[in-house]
């Protein structure tokens, strides 16, 4: 977590008390800029606390203007009911989060969902997409799903001269995949491909379309994602025949992980 105004970056102290607690100290503060930003990664449910018990203390110390800027969205995906016998995760995230705030920033949200719940605005990176493209050179950009066409759109307008569009279905009560198929797979042969998404959690869908593109003729294959989890180990995407792998530090610093094929661009919000 980071607490800055414009003078630079306040000190802080967190700890646990021997119960499990978490505990926030604010050290320093700057008077002459009543308006603070916190830029966290919200992962678990302790740094949605995290968040709240900041921002507590920011106000009781006399910031009136308090922001929020998210590098990652716990519960992104959750993004819609599923049944009455599960939670609407997604909602009961942003329940907790709204209010208070003057601003809130999300660094590429999974969907509209969550930004519209927020009230947050999107912040997309332009510039991290723009340097993989140029470090690859001549590559074919791949659309992972329906969902992703817009945003792709966005992100490579001007860097590509094609892009290929993928679908996918998930099962919503067990997650598991199907598919996938790509539209127009013939273009890709010769080609050297990025897929371009937001989240990499397992690596299951990157693995599964690496396949059928590799099938289809796709010299190398190339995945960009904003957060990546790689929750079942970094081994899913190089044994599943992905050639290199570009993600933001948005998640964790994957420059400090030994890890050859992955290559990580810091993200630096522009400071509110």
């Amino acid at each position: 977590m980071r607490i800055y105004t414009k003078a630079g970056d306040l000190a802080f102290e967190e700890f646990t008390f021997p119960d499990g607690q978490p505990h926030f100290k604010l050290l320093t503060w700057e008077r002459d800029f009543p308006a603070v930003t916190i830029e966290l990664a919200i992962k678990s449910p302790t740094d949605l606390f995290r968040a709240r018990m900041a921002k507590q203390v920011l106000r009781a110390s006399g910031f009136y203007s308090i922001n929020l800027d998210i590098r990652y969205l716990l519960g992104a995906r959750m993004d819609r009911p599923i049944d009455n016998h599960q939670p609407f995760t997604l909602a009961l995230i942003a329940q907790y989060l709204v209010g208070g705030f003057s601003k809130i920033r999300v660094l590429d949200c999974h969907s509209a969902v969550g930004v519209n719940l927020l009230g947050a605005s999107n912040v997309l990176p332009y510039e991290q997409v723009k340097q993989v493209i140029h470090t690859l050179g001549d590559v074919l950009a791949v659309i992972p799903d329906a969902g992703a066409r817009g945003r792709v759109d966005n992100l490579t307008r001007g860097l590509v001269d094609d892009v290929v569009q993928a679908y996918k279905q998930r099962d919503t009560l067990t997650g598991r995949l199907s598919g996938p198929e790509v539209e127009g797979v013939s273009r890709v042969k010769g080609r050297e491909v990025l897929i371009i998404d937001d989240i990499c959690d397992g690596g299951a869908t990157f693995t599964q379309l690496t396949k059928v593109l590799k099938q289809g003729g796709a010299t190398k294959v190339h995945l960009f994602v904003t957060h990546l989890i790689m929750s079942k180990g970094n081994k899913v995407l190089t044994d599943g025949g992905i050639d290199r792998v570009f993600c933001t530090d948005s998640f964790r610093d994957w420059s400090m992980i030994p890890f050859t094929n992955i290559s990580s661009i810091p993200v630096q919000m522009e400071k509110m």
